[in-house]
């Protein structure tokens, strides 16, 4: 379809708005406008005068299991006796860095991570703005949907869970180490992790519950990183 048969039919507004956005990502690509970590004033401008102290916290009641967590271990191990088993392993070997992901089995990214790597391709999708990323060429990102879904952060999420059971410390901090490392190789707008709104409505879906699940074990500063990252991708 031609460019002005895409065009016909279109309202002023829908056009107009389109326009916009079109300039938008001209101009951050050209490192001008809403891009980047939230960092000083405006990271501030985030946050209401209440949470600038120590961070913003989870508040309020966020999912009814969360009331009573003895009660809700008692429940789980009732129906599944291994669950306590199941559930460290899973999150053991998310620590040593190996994953089950869309029918692969003991995928390796890395050591640290490398968030952008498709590791059965062997290839890096480059760290452009999100724009300038021709992900569904297998030339450039190998299989984009196996890099995605490891930032789907399913993995963090079990990391978050075997805390909130076990109370070991180690998940708790591999999960922030995770997450700081991912949030240090990512900035907003920049990378193959941004070019998709769906993915970035999952990650941020996963981040609420591992903040959720996470509460005050993690630093109050990558807190605020992390919430900062999630009113960006808002």
């Amino acid at each position: 379809m031609s460019v002005l048969g895409k065009l016909r039919g279109r309202s002023p507004a829908e056009l107009t708005e389109r326009a916009a956005q079109a300039a938008a990502r001209w101009l951050e690509r050209r490192g001008i406008g809403d891009i980047g970590e939230p960092a000083g004033e405006r990271l501030t401008a985030l946050f209401s005068r209440a949470d600038m102290p120590e961070g913003p916290a989870i508040r309020g009641p966020f999912f009814a299991a969360f009331d009573d967590r003895e009660a809700t271990l008692a429940a789980l191990r009732s129906v599944d006796a291994t669950f306590d088993a199941t559930l460290r392993d899973r999150a053991d070997r998310v620590l040593q860095g190996r994953f089950d992901l869309l029918g692969h089995h003991d995928l390796s990214f890395g050591e640290p991570i490398d968030w952008s790597l498709e590791p059965v391709a062997g290839l890096r999708a480059p760290a452009l703005h999100w724009s300038g990323i021709g992900f569904l060429n297998p030339a450039v990102a190998g299989d984009h949907k196996l890099v995605w879904e490891l930032a789907r952060h399913q993995g963090l999420l079990a990391l978050g869970q075997a805390w909130w059971c076990t109370r070991d410390p180690r998940y708790a901090e591999g999960c922030a180490r995770l997450m700081d490392s991912w949030l240090d190789a990512n900035p907003p707008k920049r990378g193959i992790h941004w070019a998709s709104s769906l993915e970035v409505s999952f990650r941020s879906i996963t981040w609420l519950w591992i903040l959720a699940l996470t509460g005050e074990a993690f630093p109050a500063s990558l807190r605020r990183r992390a919430v900062a990252h999630l009113a960006v991708s808002g």
